[in-house]
């Protein structure tokens, strides 16, 4: 599984961050106004949502992409066997 997450914005350049973990890279939600497409987030998908349009300064995660999926780290859901109890 991997964290993947976004950085994207508005019309009013609000900045925003989605954060999902899920398998494969999330499909990113596009809206288009007036002339302009948007990114919008992720699309609804398998994956498990941590975090949907949550508002950031716009100087926050400045090493990170605008309107591009970013795999932040691959996880693993089951516990290691170093931390497990015998």
């Amino acid at each position: 599984m991997g964290l993947w997450g976004i950085k994207y914005s508005d019309l009013e350049k609000n900045w925003w961050v989605d954060v999902v973990i899920q398998e494969t890279m999330p499909v990113i939600r596009l809206e288009k106004v007036g002339e302009q497409v948007l990114a919008d987030g992720f699309e609804e998908g398998a994956g498990l949502v941590l975090a949907r349009r949550v508002k950031i300064p716009s100087s926050a995660l400045d090493d990170w992409a605008a309107d591009t999926a970013v795999m932040l780290t691959r996880v693993e859901l089951a516990p290691e066997s170093s931390t497990s109890s015998s």
